[in-house]
């Protein structure tokens, strides 16, 4: 592995890692305002939890991200860290599958 590669792996990552933090700023919030009663219960989530029981599995819903849920809130800041996730997670996947290219080729 050279510089370039590393240097792209840790960007993805580090963008994956932006994306994530963005969406859970948002879910927390999305999930403050529901609570209190600022906006309907059935609101959507921007993480989704599975009902499996064998797989934790926690992971942003990118079909609620990349919606226009995020305007029911009203609110500027989840409107704001679902933008950044948009595009943290669009970069992350574009950096990851650009190293994962350059590992076959180099």
């Amino acid at each position: 592995m050279n510089t370039a590669q590393a240097a792209l792996a840790i960007a993805g990552w580090f963008s994956l890692a932006a994306g994530m933090v963005s969406s859970m700023g948002a879910h927390f919030a999305a999930d403050h305002r529901r609570r209190n009663g600022l906006v309907p219960r059935k609101t959507p989530d921007f993480y989704d939890f599975s009902k499996n029981v064998f797989y934790f599995g926690i992971g942003p819903s990118f079909r609620t991200i990349f919606s226009d849920a995020h305007r029911h809130y009203k609110s500027r800041f989840i409107t704001r860290c679902v933008k950044v996730a948009r595009v943290a997670f669009v970069l992350a996947a574009a950096l990851l599958a650009a190293f994962f290219v350059s590992l076959v080729i180099w």
